[in-house]
């Protein structure tokens, strides 16, 4: 294992734990503060949620969500 593999690993554990305790506390600016500008996501079972691309466009989505 090489340090660069174990920055990364540690990196990626950082993003996770980070988007799932915003998710948990609902605290949608922590969340998108996760969200590079041109990112795409999407819940294809979801009404509306289907396919987002940019930063605002899943703001706006998620802004209105009951849940983040």
């Amino acid at each position: 294992m090489t340090d660069t593999f174990v920055r990364d690993q540690l990196a990626i554990r950082s993003l996770i734990e980070n988007y799932s305790d915003a998710v948990m506390r609902r605290d949608l600016p922590a969340v998108m503060a996760l969200w590079a500008e041109d990112c795409h996501w999407g819940v294809p079972d979801m009404p509306g949620l289907e396919s987002l691309s940019g930063k605002a466009a899943i703001q706006q989505a998620l802004g209105g969500a009951q849940a983040v």
